[in-house]
């Protein structure tokens, strides 16, 4: 959550931020320039030059990881997969207004000279075009989970990444009225159909959607999944009129929530991972002994030189 921090410069509705940390962020004011910014004002994630975010990315997409898809704690435990399907997006092919809308992505700069694909508005600058998704886009939303894939870790991540490198399986994958739910357990894979009668309509008005914290009123006359398009951690917590819910999650890494008929009120919340704090304390008190060590050392080396008696003179001949 520390881009948003770093955008002080704007206006809180004009940030755009996905929830990530850990990420340098390199200045790109030349390009500022070309699109008309002051130097300063546009940043971007530099994610291939940094071991950390290298290891944290890249080698997500390969490996897996002793935690379940989307519930770890560790930095880039489950940004490999959100980061293939953000790369699943595609401006350019059929239907990316649709994938767009069920990432949360509500712009896009593209390098083209084509005219806007269905569902975006164009507005062209130099070279490049910003493409802003008509309706907008929004971090909850109604859908409807039509199925379950179940299976370990490495299995699912493995069918995730095919299924995202796939035209038709990102389509499936990245539906904004469909979802397909992610259950991780110790046992065989298996695909589920789940009720084919449900359905996604409900009023959503998002009141409130900072960093870690989002609500959003909704209402429906029938029960509703709705989506809440931030990464599954097991940091957050969801209530329903200020009862805590369970959450499930989703692909390609979400949360989604039961929400019965009516009209209700829902917040998301994510607090401090686990020994956050404790890990903390103890790296503070490790690096104050480092130091206090560091100290001592040169007093005890200051006093010794201090008292040494001088070296004899030598003896003429």
């Amino acid at each position: 959550w520390r881009f948003r921090d770093l955008i002080p410069f704007a206006p809180p509705g004009m940030i755009v931020t996905i929830g990530e940390g850990q990420t340098l962020l390199q200045s790109a004011d030349k390009v500022g320039q070309y699109v008309g910014l002051d130097a300063g004002r546009l940043w971007f994630p530099l994610r291939n030059a940094d071991p950390a975010t290298q290891c944290a990315i890249v080698d997500t997409l390969q490996l897996s990881s002793s935690e379940p898809v989307g519930v770890a704690t560790g930095v880039g435990a489950h940004v490999g997969v959100e980061w293939a399907a953000f790369g699943a997006l595609d401006p350019l092919r059929a239907g990316s207004a649709r994938r767009a809308a069920s990432l949360g992505v509500g712009h896009a700069l593209v390098v083209t000279d084509a005219p806007a694909a269905t569902g975006w508005r164009a507005r062209r600058m130099g070279a490049m075009q910003l493409w802003s998704l008509e309706g907008g886009a929004s971090l909850v939303a109604p859908t409807c989970v039509r199925e379950r894939w179940v299976g370990d870790d490495a299995t699912l991540r493995r069918e995730l990444y095919a299924a995202l490198a796939d035209s038709s399986g990102a389509d499936q994958l990245l539906s904004p009225d469909v979802a397909v739910e992610l259950v991780v357990q110790d046992s065989p894979p298996r695909r589920e159909t789940m009720d084919a009668a449900c359905d996604a309509r409900a009023t959503v008005d998002v009141e409130r959607a900072e960093p870690g914290d989002v609500a959003a009123s909704i209402t429906s006359d029938r029960d509703v999944d709705i989506v809440v398009r931030v990464t599954a951690t097991d940091t957050w917590t969801v209530s329903i009129d200020g009862q805590e819910t369970p959450w499930r999650m989703v692909a390609p890494g979400f949360l989604v929530v039961h929400v019965p008929s009516g009209s209700h009120a829902l917040v998301a919340a994510a607090s401090w991972p686990r020994g956050y704090f404790v890990g903390v304390a103890l790296g503070l008190l490790l690096a104050l002994s480092l130091a206090w060590a560091d100290a001592l050392r040169d007093a005890i080396t200051r006093y010794r030189r201090s008292t040494a008696a001088p070296p004899a003179e030598p003896t003429a001949r």
